[in-house]
């Protein structure tokens, strides 16, 4: 399968080369603009401007000069100026009330949006966008083609990061149009890597699953993470010592997952002792339904993208409900 795509990891441990990297922004990202001012410009801008990260107290792989862009010029813009001006003022950015001004002449240009926003937008910023602007999108659903064709430009990056980026142990899954150069992608899959591991695709529809697998799942393992630390109070302990053995056992096992090379269900079966008590725990789940269970939510997830990229489309697949969440996410 290595036809479909390219991955690459990065331990916390492990640090780019800052000049390199450096180099190559300074040369391709002058101007910066985001559009839309929520938690993911958030982080993208603390992990990979030129500022003090409020995420660094966390584990980090982030050098303080391994910038793509200095913090002065991103220009942020989001229909709520309120909130636009604040993300701004908390990083030594620039807001706009002008979403025109804000995307004029930039080197790179990040939409943090929900795709419901998408037509209205690229009908409104058509002809703003300069052809050279690399437009780099974070919406659920929306397709390369629905962007680059909305604003008549050919270079479209298409990514799908995940929660944990602030802290550099993210996941994004990407894509690009045909327009982005080789020199663009080496640099936008570094730049990546600050928010760290990039999985790169070369067929758009895995945008979709990432959704489901990668961007959503912290959502069902903080579900998970909650149950067994309220399981874990009900049997006597005191929270904070529940909430300490789930974080720590949860992070534990995903960093032994990840460095062995045996297969999953090796690992958990190397650990079930016969008549023991994982045994028995996992044959009340197995009963209940666990895996199939998570599996549902797994394709509800990767429906919904779809059906979000849809209305952006201005039309929806059939069989597909019309009564979506309002969020993104």
């Amino acid at each position: 399968m290595a036809w479909l795509c390219r991955v690459a990891r990065l331990a916390p441990s492990v640090r780019l080369d800052a000049r390199c990297i450096h180099a190559s922004a300074s040369e391709s990202y002058q101007k910066v603009a985001m559009i839309g001012a929520n938690i993911m410009a958030d982080m993208f801008i603390a992990r990979l401007g030129d500022g003090p990260s409020p995420y660094e107290k966390h584990i980090s792989n982030r050098a303080g000069d391994e910038a793509f862009f200095a913090n002065s010029d991103v220009v942020i813009f989001d229909g709520d100026q309120e909130q636009a001006t604040a993300l701004a003022d908390r990083y030594g950015c620039r807001s706009s009330s002008d979403v025109h001004e804000a995307v004029h002449e930039a080197d790179m240009l990040f939409f943090f949006l929900k795709p419901q926003s998408v037509p209205s937008l690229v009908h409104e910023l058509k002809g703003s966008v300069s052809p050279s602007t690399i437009v780099a999108t974070t919406m659920l659903g929306t397709t390369m083609a629905q962007v680059a064709e909305g604003l008549g430009i050919d270079k479209v990056i298409r990514t799908m990061p995940n929660d944990s980026s602030g802290i550099g142990l993210g996941v994004t899954v990407w894509c690009t149009t045909p327009g982005i150069s080789k020199e663009e992608h080496t640099v936008f899959a570094r730049l990546l890597q600050q928010l760290g591991t990039d999985i790169f695709v070369n067929d758009e529809k895995f945008l979709d699953v990432a959704a489901a697998v990668s961007a959503a799942s912290p959502a069902y393992v903080y579900l998970a993470m909650e149950s067994l630390t309220d399981a874990a109070v009900q049997m006597g302990l005191p929270r904070r010592t529940a909430l300490a053995m789930v974080q720590n056992t949860f992070y534990g096992t995903a960093a032994n997952a990840r460095q062995s090379g045996d297969h999953l269900a090796a690992q958990r079966n190397n650990i079930t002792s016969p008549g023991g008590a994982s045994a028995a725990a996992l044959y009340v789940l197995e009963k209940g339904g666990f895996r199939t269970t998570l599996h549902d939510g797994a394709f509800a997830a990767h429906d919904t993208s779809i059906q979000l990229g849809a209305i952006g489309q201005g039309e929806l697949p059939d069989g597909y409900a019309s009564n979506l969440p309002d969020s993104s996410y």
